[in-house]
């Protein structure tokens, strides 16, 4: 009954920089949580010899950077297979790496590489980097190796998979192989061993590939699993139609997500269900309340490997001890975070951080689209945001710029203090979701599927500022502020409404600042419900159980 989970990146620590943000470091807490729970995955992914870019701001504007790392130190080659290539064989060296649980148990993740000596250059470059995209050849073959590549992979290492799952809609053509090696099967039996999770309702999200290029690079061996691509002839080839299309279920990441898929993809409505993402607890809890919890007396029924037991912390709440505790511990973390980034804040003020991938529907500068509202909001205010744009996404590169040209003129207002943290990734994440008072999330309703970064700072006793989208619209109350309308299907994506909703932004952030400022006991009250109202559901701990019920059909 083993499952295989593929996904085009895995972001499992820094040490293995093979992602870019959510939906890898999701992939790699899901990873993390079937080891903890003992469950039988196997994850499949690309190694990539630069993995993602790094980033460095010149001049206020994004600069990419090759990441150089030696993933010979931490991953075992274990194998090698043959991959057709525009009728080219390539070999695929086949790495394992060991994703360890709490118990001890390990969760294998292989993890393909062209770049071996048995290749010519231009094979060698296949796996150069996560998400090339200078051209479009680049990006289907990467996606070739890694759905194609990786069943002839479980198949060399004698693997059977009960299911495959697909993370997204990259590995789809990990279908059309099940198929040219299947030929017996009926494509509804086929269907049967896939299931598929799609992250998002924003168009950049499904690669599209014309029919004419994907024939081209797979040749003449897979014209029976065409038939699945029967709906696209003559078009493109939508990589997360091909998903939905030959997948018995299709899991959304949210509640709000599964009503907008199947509305966005109405002829799969039937088998589109909602299984809201989560995080991996014991990454992203800070040692510092996760000290905390630990000393907590038996009686108290909290279990640190079990997050669900989260949810008795709330019975603390009254607790002169465990309030002092808990203040003492994000006073810790926060003096931790302004140290190690180097921020030069002051620790008594406010920290209201974004963090996360910047791109135009996130809206990451929307907070400082009308300085001199923020100024006469009367309080001190300390902000640091953070994200990478991809390199071809000129609109977030352009959010970016805006931020540091704000940052400049701002540069001699004592009451607002901001600062831009370069290359976010895993280790600074940790920083940032453990030492700030507010974690902000505004992206444009309902683009964002679901979001995890809030989840990480609500594990840590961060309340949330956000709008009505995405987890946050399950999150139970009491645990932040919202803003803004409630999601529409109507919207425009290139409608981001900055002067509407960042009016009532600065509205609701005068409630936050009040609160903070004058109201210290009912900040307390909402850190503590964050962990566990919030904390107690939203992990992925909770999210596996439910891909075992409901998808993968496993007992646990």
């Amino acid at each position: 009954m083993t499952i295989a989970y593929f996904s085009m990146e895995f972001g499992i620590s820094q040490d293995l920089p093979i992602y870019s943000g959510g939906l890898g470091v999701l992939a790699g807490d899901t990873l993390k949580s079937c080891a903890d729970l003992e469950l039988p995955v196997v994850g499949i992914g690309l190694l990539y010899t630069h993995g993602y870019f790094r980033q460095a701001i010149k001049h206020r504007k994004q600069i990419e950077f090759r990441t150089l790392w030696n993933y010979d130190e931490i991953v075992d080659r274990i194998s090698t297979i043959e991959v057709e290539v525009e009728g080219h064989n390539t070999k695929v060296a086949v790495y394992r790496y060991h994703v360890n649980g709490a118990t001890g148990y390990e969760v294998p993740l292989l993890l393909l590489s062209t770049d071996i000596d048995e290749n010519e250059e231009w094979q060698k470059e296949i796996t150069s980097k996560l998400y090339r995209a200078d051209h479009k050849w680049w990006r289907i073959v990467q996606e070739v190796i890694l759905g194609i590549g990786g069943m002839r992979a479980l198949e060399k290492l004698d693997i059977k998979p009960s299911t495959y799952h697909l993370n997204e809609g990259h590995a789809a053509f990990a279908i059309l192989e099940h198929v040219r090696k299947n030929p017996s099967k009926t494509l509804e039996e086929v269907k049967q061993k896939f299931a598929f999770t799609t992250h998002t309702p924003v168009a950049a999200g499904f690669d599209r590939f014309d029919i004419s290029l994907v024939k081209q690079v797979l040749g003449d061996t897979y014209d029976t699993g065409l038939e699945l691509l029967k709906p696209f002839e003559g078009k493109e080839v939508n990589m997360a139609l091909l998903a939905f299309e030959g997948s018995r279920i299709v899991n959304a990441v949210a509640k709000k997500h599964e009503e907008v898929t199947k509305k966005m993809f109405p002829q799969y409505a039937n088998k589109t269900i909602s299984i809201t993402n989560g995080v991996h607890h014991l990454t992203w809890m800070n040692k510092y309340v996760k000290n905390l919890i630990e000393s907590l007396n038996e009686e108290d029924g909290i279990d640190i490997l079990s997050p669900s037991t989260l949810v008795l912390v709330e019975n603390k709440i009254k607790d002169i001890v465990f309030r002092s505790s808990l203040v003492k511990a994000h006073l810790k973390a926060k003096k931790e975070m302004i140290n190690e980034l180097n921020l030069g804040f002051n620790e008594t003020d406010i920290v209201i951080c974004y963090a996360r991938r910047s791109a135009g529907y996130k809206r990451p500068d929307l907070i400082v689209h009308d300085i001199e509202r923020l100024k006469n909001l009367g309080y001190p205010i300390q902000l640091v945001i953070s994200g990478k744009s991809h390199p071809d996404d000129n609109v977030g590169k352009s959010k970016i710029e805006n931020i540091m040209n704000v940052i400049k003129k701002n540069a001699e207002n004592s009451n607002i203090k901001i600062v831009f943290v370069e290359n976010y990734n895993m280790d600074k994440a940790k920083f940032l979701i453990s030492g700030s008072d507010v974690w902000l999330n505004n992206p444009l309703p309902p683009f964002e599927a679901s979001g995890t970064s809030g989840m990480k700072a609500a594990l840590n006793g961060i309340p949330q500022l956000s709008t009505l989208d995405g987890w946050w619209i399950e999150a139970k109350e009491d645990t932040g502020w919202s803003f803004g309308d409630e999601p529409k299907d109507n919207y425009n994506e290139n409608d981001l409404r900055y002067e509407y909703d960042s009016g009532l932004l600065y509205e609701k952030l005068k409630d936050v600042l009040e609160t903070f400022y004058k109201q210290k006991e009912t900040w307390v009250d909402i850190m503590i419900k964050a962990i566990a109202r919030n904390g107690s559901y939203f992990n992925t701990h909770r999210m596996v159980e439910e891909y075992a019920e409901k998808i993968w059909n496993l007992s646990i």
